[in-house]
C-alpha cells in the first residue's frame, strides 16, 4: 500500500469562474491526477447553491479510478460562509488496496479536521490507514436483515453488468442507509474487487465520469440520462434483465449464513481476477461444479467456468480443480459447439503441464479426444480450418508430451469406439477429418506407412474412411494435400485413390490436384517420388500425370523433350513400359505443322539409341514424319534416313496411305535406274497417288513426271502412265499437264523426248481419239489436238516430216493404216509451214530448211 495526499479548494474569483487551488500535498504526487481531480469536479452556480440550502446534502465522499490506474478517494467539505466554495481531501493510492473496504473510510481518521491548517506543508505518504467506526461488517449485515434484503440482489446485478451496459445504480435513502447499501454491495466482494466498485454522494460531479454506485437523499440530487433508480423513499427499484445466481448467494450470506459469502470470497481470492464484472457468476458456478452440482448449470455455464479458471488459475490452482472435476467431465456435452471444446481442452492442458500423473495425464487425453470425436460425429457441418486451428493450438500446449498425445489418437479403445459410431452416425465430414487428423499424427510421429497402419482396427477405420469419401466423390484434393507433407504417404495415397476410384470424372479431378502439387515441388523432389511409383509398380499413374500435363502445355514440343530428358530418362521401367503410349498421345497433340520434325526425330533417335518402340507408335511417327515430308529430291542424309524408314516399314509390315516414303524412293530409283530396260509395269507396281492430296500431287508431279515417262516405251506405256496420274484432273487438265511435260522432255532430250512423244501421238490417235469420239466428248479431242498442235508448230518441217513417216511406220507395224485424223494433222501442219515460206529467196528457205535444223 503507497498513499499520496492532496489538499485542495474551489474558491470565487473575481470573475466568477472557480478558482481551483493546491492548499497541500504529498511530494512526487502525479501531476495528471492532480489535474483528473480538478477537472472530475464543478464550479457552483447561484442556482445550485440555492438548491444546496433548501436541500440537507449528505456527507459528500468519492471513490474513484484514475486515468493513471491510480485509486482516489475524496471527502469534499463545504465553506460554511459559502456553499459554492469547498475543499477537498484526497487520498490517492499508487500501489494494493486500503487493507479494507473503502466504503469503511468514511469516518476515517485520515481525513484530518481542518486542512486548511496544512496550507504550504508538505503531507506525508502513508503507508497504513484507519478504518473509521461508521461502518463494519456486523452493522451492514443487521440492516441488511432489517431490509429483508430488499432491492440488493437487483443491485449486485446491475453492478455486475455496469462493465457491460454502462448503467450505474442510484439509490435515494436516508444518509445512513445509504452509506449502509453502498457497503452490502462492495462487501458482497473481496476486498480487492472492491476497489474496483466506484461511488459518490457528491452534486459536485462531472457526468460520465465512471462511478458504478451514485447516493442522493433526493431523486432530484441527479440529472442522468440513463441509470438504474432504487429509490427507497418513494418505493421504486429498478428491475435487471438477467438470471445471475451469485447476487442470490450474497443475499443468503447477509441473511442466513456469512460463511457462504466467506469461502466463496476465499475461492475467489485465489484467482487473478481483478475487476468486479459479471464474470463473478463464472466462479460462482465453478463452485458448483467442484461440488458436483451441476444440474443447474446449462453447458455454457459450464464453459465460462472453466475459462475463468484458464484466464484466472495459477497452474497449481488449475491442476487442482481438474483433478477435483475430471469425473463430472464426461457427463458435460461439450460436442455441440467448438468454442466450448477449446475452452475444456485449454483447462485440461493447462492442468496437465504441472503432473507427470501418467493416470491423470492419459484421462486428459481420454477427455480431450472424446470431446472432439463427439463434436466431429455429431456435427454435419464443421468449420475445418477453425477446427485444425483448434488442434494445432492444443498440440503447441503439449510440446512436450506431444508424441504421447498423439499415439493416444491412435488408442484401440478409441479406433473401435469411432469404428461403431461412425456406422451409426454415417457422417461424411467425420471421414474426411478423421483420414486428415490421422494423417497429421502418424506424419508428426514419423511413423512409416506399414507402422501407421500395424493394428487391424486402425487399417479399417482408415479403409472404410476412404472408401467412403471415394463414394461420396468428397475430399480427395484436401487429403492429397494434406499427405503432400509426407513423401511415403502422398505416393500410398495416391496409390490407393487411383486403385479404388471408378469415376472418371472424379479420376480426372484427383490427377489435376496431384499434377498441381507435384508442379509446386522442386524437380528432384518430383523426380524421386516418379520413381518410388514406378518402382512400387504403378508407372501407369506417372502415365497419368504425363497425359495432364501434356494437355496444359502449350509449348508441346518444349515439354516432350524435357519430359523425355527429366523423367523417361532418369526412370527406364517406366520408359521400357509407356514411352511408346507417350509417343503416341504426343503425336496426337502436335500442331500440323510441328509433325514432320518432331517424328523425324523420335524417329532417329530410336534408330540411334536403340529405344524401343511398339509397332502402333512407329507406324504413327511414320505417317506423321510422312505428313510434312517434301516430295522432292531430299539431300544425301535424308535420303539415306528414309531408306531406313524404308526398310523398316517393310520388315514390320508397315503401310501407310499415301506411302511418301515408297514414292520418294520411286523417284530416287527412276533417277539412278533411267538408263536400265525396265517395263512401265514394273516401275509403277504399287504406285497409289490416290489419297496425296491435291498440293502434294502436283508438287510430287514436278520430280515424277520428267523421270517416269523416261520409261515409257510403247504408246501403251502411256495409257499405264496416264491411268495412274488420272486423280484430281479433268480430262483438259490431265492432258494439259501430260502434254506439258512431255514437251518439256523434247526440249531437255530431244533423243528420248522423241521417242516418247512419237508413242504418245500414236496412243492418241489409235486409242483415245475413237473412245473419246464414241463417248461423244469432241472438245476433249480438240483440246488435245490443240496441244499438239502448239508443240509440233513450233517444230521445224524436216521434225514434222520425219514424225509423219515414224507414225505411219508405227500403224504398219500393227497392220493399221494411218488414222485419218493424224493425217489432218499433218497436212494442216505441212500447210502451214509451206505458208511461212512464200515469198522467201530459195536461200532463205534452204536457210530454214538446213540451218534452223
Amino acid at each position: 500500500m503507497k498513499l499520496k495526499q492532496l489538499i485542495f479548494a474551489f474558491k470565487n474569483s473575481i470573475l466568477l469562474e472557480k478558482n481551483f487551488e493546491i492548499i497541500s500535498k504529498s511530494n512526487e504526487i502525479n501531476d495528471g491526477d492532480i489535474r483528473e481531480i480538478e477537472e472530475r469536479f464543478k464550479y457552483i452556480n447561484e442556482e445550485e447553491k440555492q438548491g444546496f440550502i433548501e436541500k440537507k446534502q449528505i456527507a459528500n465522499y468519492s471513490f474513484f479510478k484514475l486515468k493513471s490506474g491510480n485509486k482516489c478517494l475524496v471527502k469534499i467539505t463545504f465553506s460554511e460562509d459559502d456553499l459554492s466554495e469547498y475543499s477537498g481531501y484526497a487520498i490517492i493510492l499508487e500501489e494494493g488496496n486500503f487493507g479494507c473496504y473503502p466504503v469503511e473510510l468514511l469516518d476515517s481518521k485520515i481525513f484530518i479536521e481542518n486542512p486548511e491548517d496544512k496550507e504550504n506543508q508538505i503531507l506525508p505518504e502513508l503507508t497504513q490507514i484507519e478504518i473509521g467506526n461508521k461502518i463494519n461488517l456486523q452493522n451492514v449485515t443487521e440492516f441488511i436483515k432489517q431490509t429483508n434484503a430488499s432491492g440488493l440482489q437487483d443491485m449486485i446485478s446491475a453492478v455486475l453488468y455496469f462493465k457491460k451496459s454502462n448503467l450505474p445504480v442510484t439509490i435515494i435513502d436516508d444518509e445512513d442507509r445509504i452509506w449502509k447499501w453502498i457497503a452490502a454491495i462492495q462487501m458482497a466482494f473481496t476486498v480487492e474487487l472492491a476497489h474496483t466498485i466506484y461511488f459518490t454522494t457528491s452534486m459536485i460531479f462531472k457526468e460520465n465520469t465512471g462511478y458504478t454506485i451514485y447516493g442522493a437523499n433526493a431523486e432530484e440530487s441527479f440529472h442522468l440520462n440513463s441509470q438504474l433508480i432504487f429509490d427507497y423513499k418513494r418505493g421504486y427499484k429498478s428491475k435487471i434483465e438477467g438470471n445471475l445466481k451469485f447476487p442470490r448467494t450474497v443475499e443468503l450470506g447477509y441473511l442466513i449464513s456469512p460463511e457462504v459469502l466467506n469461502s466463496f470470497h476465499r475461492f475467489l481470492s485465489a484467482f487473478t481476477y481483478k475487476e468486479a464484472d459479471e464474470r463473478v457468476e463464472e466462479c460462482f458456478n465453478l463452485v458448483q461444479i467442484i461440488k458436483g452440482e451441476i444440474s443447474g448449470i446449462t453447458i455454457d455455464e459450464i464453459t465460462n467456468a472453466l475459462n475463468f479458471v484458464n484466464e484466472f488459475a495459477e497452474d497449481k490452482l488449475g491442476l487442482n480443480i481438474f483433478q477435483k472435476i475430471e469425473t463430472l467431465m464426461d457427463k458435460m456435452d461439450f460436442s455441440k459447439d467448438l468454442n466450448n471444446i477449446k475452452t475444456a481442452s485449454i483447462f485440461i492442458f493447462k492442468a496437465l503441464k504441472n503432473t507427470s500423473n501418467v493416470i491423470l495425464i492419459n484421462r486428459g487425453f481420454y477427455l480431450f479426444y472424446n470431446m472432439i470425436d463427439s463434436y466431429i460425429l455429431n456435427n454435419m457441418e464443421i468449420d475445418e480450418e477453425s477446427f485444425f486451428n483448434f488442434y494445432e493450438e492444443i498440440k503447441n500446449m503439449s510440446l512436450e508430451r506431444i508424441k504421447t498425445l498423439l499415439k493416444f489418437s491412435l488408442d484401440e479403445n478409441r479406433i473401435s469406439y469411432l469404428i461403431s459410431a461412425i456406422q451409426e452416425k454415417d457422417n461424411i465430414g467425420f471421414y474426411k477429418i478423421y483420414v486428415k487428423m490421422f494423417l497429421n499424427n502418424v506424419m508428426e510421429l514419423g511413423y512409416s506407412w506399414n507402422q501407421a497402419i500395424l493394428s487391424e482396427n486402425i487399417e479399417v477405420l482408415f479403409d472404410m474412411s476412404v472408401n467412403k469419401l471415394i463414394e461420396m466423390e468428397y475430399g480427395i484434393d484436401e487429403i492429397l494435400e494434406t499427405a503432400r507433407k509426407n513423401e511415403e504417404y502422398f505416393i500410398r495415397l495416391v496409390i490407393i485413390f487411383y486403385n479404388r476410384i471408378k469415376s472418371q470424372k472424379m479420376i480426372e479431378g484427383m490427377f489435376q490436384h496431384f499434377v498441381s502439387i507435384m508442379e509446386s515441388l522442386e524437380n528432384e523432389k518430383a523426380l524421386e517420388i516418379r520413381k518410388t511409383i514406378s518402382k512400387l509398380g504403378c508407372q501407369e499413374i506417372i502415365f497419368e500425370e504425363y497425359k495432364v500435363l501434356l494437355k496444359q502445355r502449350e509449348d508441346k514440343v518444349g515439354f516432350f523433350k524435357w519430359y523425355f530428358e527429366n523423367v523417361f530418362e532418369k526412370i527406364q521401367e517406366y520408359k521400357s513400359k509407356y514411352y511408346s503410349d507417350a509417343v503416341k498421345l504426343y503425336i496426337f497433340e502436335l500442331p500440323a505443322e510441328a509433325l514432320n520434325d518432331e517424328c523425324s526425330d523420335i524417329l532417329k533417335g530410336m534408330l540411334k539409341n536403340e529405344i524401343k518402340l511398339d509397332y502402333d507408335s512407329i507406324a504413327l511417327l511414320i505417317k506423321g514424319f510422312e505428313y510434312g515430308l517434301a516430295l522432292t529430291k531430299p539431300s544425301d542424309e535424308m535420303e539415306a534416313f528414309i531408306l531406313q524408314l524404308k526398310n523398316m516399314k517393310r520388315t514390320m509390315g508397315i503401310k501407310t496411305s499415301p506411302d511418301i516414303i515408297n514414292l520418294i524412293d520411286l523417284a530416287l530409283w527412276m533417277e539412278k535406274n533411267k538408263d536400265a530396260d525396265y517395263s512401265i509395269d514394273e516401275v509403277l507396281d504399287e504406285v497409289e497417288l490416290d489419297n496425296l492430296g491435291e498440293k502434294r500431287f502436283n508438287e510430287y508431279m514436278e520430280w515424277f513426271m520428267p523421270l517416269i515417262l523416261t520409261f515409257c516405251k510403247t504408246a501403251e506405256d502411256h495409257r499405264r502412265i496416264i491411268r495412274t496420274i488420272n486423280v484430281f484432273n479433268t480430262n483438259e487438265e490431265l492432258f494439259q499437264r501430260y502434254i506439258y511435260y512431255l514437251e518439256r522432255l523434247l526440249l531437255e532430250n530431244e533423243g528420248i523426248g522423241y521417242s516418247v512423244f512419237l508413242k504418245f501421238i500414236v496412243y492418241f490417235f489409235f486409242y483415245l481419239e475413237p473412245v473419246y469420239k464414241l463417248q461423244g466428248e469432241t472438245e476433249t479431242i480438240e483440246f488435245i489436238k490443240k496441244l499438239l498442235l502448239n508443240i509440233l508448230e513450233k517444230k521445224n518441217k524436216d521434225f514434222v516430216v520425219k514424225l509423219d513417216s515414224d507414225v505411219k511406220d508405227e500403224f504398219i507395224r500393227k497392220n493399221l493404216s494411218t488414222p485419218a485424223q493424224w493425217s489432218e494433222m499433218y497436212l494442216r501442219l505441212m500447210g502451214n509451214k509451206n505458208e511461212k515460206n512464200k515469198g522467201k529467196s530459195i536461200l532463205n528457205i534452204i536457210k530454214d530448211k538446213f540451218i534452223r535444223r
